[in-house]
């Protein structure tokens, strides 16, 4: 079914953006999760699609609200970041190989892995989830999916969470995501040690 799909895409003179960047998503899953599933799409098709979705990705994007409260945070924290970043992450930080220090202008980065750390912070706003829940859409899923095939590590941040931060609490939404941040193996300094746990579904916290 899916050769008879991109068969038959591959040969339409017109199709939509839309469509078109809905084939290459599916595409590059599966050219990594089953490959032998589109083996035979044809090399011409696959890099007219990975255009499209490139001409895509490369429009103006503008940061809401929630992007730019973990832009500034960041900026506190004196970590180098990227907003609205290729392939729409909300906040990418690259962080340099080998135990680099990336110095900022409270906290030092400490990088542990011996290889390049490519981190997608990612703000998952109401429209993220179903509604009236926390369970992820499948439009999110996929994107975090694809990210990670790309090399991003993905952090992502609730708006449930996050959200229960007054914006006057710049130490407590700083303290936040350095704890989530911690989980990729990143250290701020060599006396930290205060840890990141999720916090229950029927607790409250001091500023509810």
């Amino acid at each position: 079914l899916l050769q008879e799909i991109f068969e038959l895409a591959s040969t339409s003179k017109f199709m939509q953006t839309e469509h078109a960047n809905q084939l290459w998503q599916a595409l590059f899953v599966l050219t990594h999760d089953c490959p032998e599933a589109v083996s035979e799409v044809s090399p011409t098709f696959k890099k007219w699609l990975k255009e499209k979705w490139r001409e895509e990705k490369a429009r103006t994007k503008t940061s809401s609200a929630r992007h730019k409260a973990l832009s500034e945070t960041l900026n506190f924290m004196g970590i180098p970041h990227f907003n609205e970043h290729d392939e729409d992450i909300d906040v990418a930080i690259i962080l340099g190989s080998g135990n680099s220090k990336v110095a900022g202008r409270r906290k030092t980065l400490l990088l542990n892995d011996e290889e390049r750390s490519k981190i997608a912070l990612e703000f998952d706003g109401p429209s993220h989830f179903v509604r009236g829940g926390r369970r992820p859409l499948g439009d999110t899923m996929l994107k975090y999916r694809l990210l990670k095939h790309q090399g991003w590590d993905v952090v992502r941040v609730p708006y449930y969470e996050f959200d229960k931060i007054p914006f006057w609490a710049s130490m407590e939404r700083q303290r936040y995501l350095q704890r989530v941040l911690k989980t990729r193996k990143i250290r701020f300094s060599e006396i930290d040690v205060s840890e990141y746990s999720k916090m229950p579904d029927n607790r409250k916290t001091r500023f509810d």
